[in-house]
């Protein structure tokens, strides 16, 4: 899996046709943690807020 972090500038975001949901959340570890990951995604989200907290 491939993370992009954006800004969105126009338009209104909207889930792919895989998904059912799309949302916005905080780079904060608890609002991440208390999200329903698959065990598949859980390092991707590790490294995501690692990255984050970097300076």
């Amino acid at each position: 899996m491939r993370v992009w972090l954006a800004e969105v500038t126009e338009g209104t975001p909207s889930p792919l046709e895989d998904h059912d949901e799309l949302r916005w959340v905080a780079l904060d570890p608890g609002e991440l943690n208390a999200l329903a990951w698959i065990p598949a995604d859980l390092p991707i989200v590790g490294a995501l807020l690692e990255t984050a907290a970097r300076p």
